[in-house]
């Protein structure tokens, strides 16, 4: 699998991609957790598989999915 990398580099262009989330520390474990998404276009963010686009999470790094 390739490496991660900066979410500011990830594709906008509608690509599904792993994307890296960090959990609240204070209410989690330390361990991060990975979903698929897209840039959602129309919200300008990140979204995830199931995700509404109301969540405050935002991935912090991205990698392809093959």
């Amino acid at each position: 699998m390739k490496p991660w990398q900066d979410i500011s580099t990830a594709p906008k262009d509608g690509t599904w991609i792993q994307l890296l989330i960090p959990y609240d520390r204070s209410k989690f474990s330390e361990i991060d957790c990975t979903d698929e998404g897209q840039w959602d276009k129309d919200d300008h963010c990140f979204r995830f598989i199931g995700d509404d686009g109301a969540d405050d999470i935002q991935p912090t790094h991205w990698r392809p999915l093959k």
